[in-house]
């Protein structure tokens, strides 16, 4: 017996968990080496005493009753105990009581670590849970308030959600339609086809793009919109919703119409210059060609009845009628440059500068200008008018430069980034910077028509023909100093020919 009592000894030293055995008047018989490390005192200052004397207080609480309980009754039990150091920190332990013949054996096993751990876990759940339900709260208000309608329907075109966005565009409660309506419920007769059409193949294919619909407010008012969608699937692929999108498209169907309306009243505008254009061809030009017609036979066949005075005014008569014969011709070539459909084609604009020059001055008038063109890039663009631009304005620096002492012309260009930028330089009599803005209008003159003729149209067509190819034009000059006139071409080659 003394062998196998120093063998249950041993046994209890050796145990993971603390073992204590306490008489019926509460001393300690027996500590192993747990329930020294846990006691926190050596064991010379437990054995013997009461359990009262090393704890105090200690039979004010529940498990000096479950001890009272177990010691009466002789039953075992378990518990969960929470002990405080006189430290202050905290301990959890489970608590085994079973009866013995000297009074109770009590095993305890310290799970301070694992109420931690499930207390650290606790509060993750609570945080994580805490965050779910402000993710989700945000994700249900982007869903609800964002810019554009969300929706989802069921095998059947049933609507089973849908975000505050659409509701508020269509006039409805979510309570009047989850459940009860029907996607094509809200459709025009025209776009209920449509869907009829498409559904089946949005569930099969899984997806669908840009399709319009126009659907029906609770007010009966049409609400048009571009629908776009995306099936969830089980995992065998069967359909279960959708996730549909849909965007308003009343704004962009008011512009469309606007744009329509403005192309009638151009269309409209257009037949009538065409009209007007008819009137001052023919309806102006008989009369100018009338009293041309006839103050030229004044001229001859009454030469020797006038007088020097009235054989003058006659020739001032005639000088006029030109000057607006050719004013009307102007004015016509403007009006062509915005009906003409342009022939595009790659333009070689060295030799095409070079051939105005040649076509435009005479002999004479070569002699008396140094003229140099240097290599040009390419363009691409309608030949007729890039001939009528070079024309205007190499026949404006000719003009220009002809009253001075110095008299040189320079045609040139260079590449910039996708652009050509080609440019007239002169020697010529210049202009006001102040005054740029004026060159390019209509009629818009800098200098006097008894200094330089001409109708003030030529640079407008110019401009008029170089925003037709997507360009842009500029000057540059100082009075009596030259002047620079630029222009600017798209250097690619458009995939679509620019707007008429």
């Amino acid at each position: 017996m003394q062998e196998q009592d120093k063998y249950i000894q041993e046994v209890l030293d050796h145990m993971l968990e603390g073992c204590q055995i306490i008489d019926f008047d509460w001393r300690y018989l027996y500590l192993n080496d747990v329930v020294i490390k846990h006691a926190r005192q050596e064991r010379g200052e437990l054995l013997g005493r009461q359990m009262m004397e090393v704890y105090p207080g200690i039979d004010q609480t529940p498990l000096f009753d479950a001890l009272k309980e177990c010691m009466r009754s002789r039953t075992s039990k378990k518990l969960l105990n929470e002990f405080v150091y006189p430290d202050g920190s905290l301990a959890w332990f489970e608590i085994t009581i079973q009866p013995v013949n000297e009074g109770l054996l009590i095993t305890s096993l310290d799970i301070t670590d694992h109420k931690n751990a499930q207390e650290r876990i606790r509060k993750l759940n609570t945080e994580l849970e805490q965050r779910v339900q402000e993710r989700t709260a945000e994700l249900s208000d982007l869903y609800n308030h964002a810019p554009c309608g969300y929706h989802s329907l069921d095998g059947d075109g049933l609507f089973v959600r849908i975000n505050d966005t659409e509701l508020g565009w269509l006039g409805y409660s979510r309570e009047e339609i989850i459940g009860k309506l029907k996607f094509a419920d809200l459709l025009t007769p025209a776009s209920v086809q449509s869907f009829s059409e498409n559904f089946p193949t949005f569930k099969a294919r899984g997806w669908i793009r840009d399709l319009e619909f126009d659907m029906v407010r609770k007010d009966g008012s049409i609400l048009p919109v571009l629908l776009s969608a995306t099936a969830i699937t089980d995992q065998q692929g069967r359909y279960l919703v959708s996730r549909s999108m849909i965007t308003d498209l009343t704004d962009r169907k008011r512009a469309e119409q606007a744009i329509r309306k403005s192309q009638a009243q151009l269309e409209a505008a257009n037949k009538e210059l065409e009209a007007f254009a008819y009137s001052v061809s023919h309806d102006l030009r008989a009369p100018l060609r009338a009293i041309d017609g006839f103050s030229r036979i004044l001229a001859e066949e009454y030469q020797g009845r006038l007088d020097a005075e009235g054989l003058r005014l006659l020739a001032v008569v005639r000088t006029n009628t030109q000057k607006m014969d050719q004013l009307i011709t102007d004015l016509l070539d403007l009006s062509r440059l915005t009906r003409n459909q342009m022939q595009f084609s790659r333009i070689d604009m060295t030799a095409l500068a070079s051939t105005i020059y040649q076509e435009i001055a005479v002999p004479e008038t070569q002699q008396k200008f140094a003229f140099s063109v240097k290599s040009l890039p390419n363009a691409y663009g309608d030949a007729m008018l890039m001939r009528q631009v070079w024309s205007n304005l190499i026949a404006n620096a000719i003009k220009y430069t002809l009253p001075s002492d110095k008299r040189v012309i320079e045609v040139g260009g260079y590449r910039e980034a996708e652009t050509n930028v080609y440019y007239v330089k002169d020697s010529g009599v210049g202009f006001n910077q102040e005054y740029t803005h004026k060159l390019f209008g209509v009629f818009q003159r800098l200098h006097s028509a008894d200094e330089f003729d001409g109708t003030g149209v030529g640079l407008a067509i110019v401009q008029r023909i170089i925003h037709r190819h997507g360009g842009s034009v500029w000057a540059e000059g100082q009075n009596n100093q030259g002047a620079t006139f630029y222009f600017s071409l798209p250097s690619m080659e458009p995939e679509h020919e620019p707007a008429k």
